[in-house]
């Protein structure tokens, strides 16, 4: 559509035409003074808002070795996706490394095989996004459908989960 010819677009940077080359280069912005705003507070650990009942902050991150869920059939495993925790918060919920068991959100219920992972905090569940609902790879099922307040983008990063051993 814009000259992208597929054979050459490998390895190459390709600017969207319709885009602009520099970001706001209008100095203009979406906020109450049309200017940038720094941040004047910010607390990294943020008040803890939520349903005691879900403990743990949902880290749904992408497969670097796909493009959301765009990825053949084949390439999809038959058996639960992995959830990792780190040690000390498996140990917490009773959970055992290869165990299967289930995330609940107030949104619905994940299957999952668990993996321990002592990088991640004790305050986290780590699950990969992409794949088929069919194949049980839609972890959408437990993310409520709601926009950030910065950008009004999908706010993926505010569900919760508990975990739960067993099937």
């Amino acid at each position: 559509k814009h000259g992208l010819d597929p054979d050459s677009a490998v390895g190459e940077v390709f600017r969207q035409p319709d885009w602009p080359k520099v970001a706001f280069a209008d100095g203009a912005f979406a906020t109450p003074s049309g200017q940038f705003e720094f941040l004047e507070e910010w607390d990294p650990d943020g008040p803890s808002v939520g349903d005691a009942r879900y403990p743990l902050n949902l880290l749904s991150l992408k497969d670097s070795n796909f493009q959301a869920s765009q990825m053949l059939e084949s390439q999809q495993e038959e058996s639960a996706p992995t959830a990792w925790l780190h040690p000390e918060t498996a140990a917490r919920f009773g959970i055992q490394e290869s165990a299967e068991g289930q995330l609940v959100s107030p949104h619905g219920e994940y299957g999952v095989r668990f993996a321990l992972d002592d990088g991640l905090r004790t305050d986290v569940c780590l699950a990969r996004v992409g794949g088929w609902l069919k194949k049980n790879r839609g972890i959408n099922v437990l993310t409520e459908d709601v926009l950030s307040t910065a950008g009004e983008c999908p706010a993926y990063y505010e569900t919760k989960v508990r975990v739960i051993a067993g099937g």
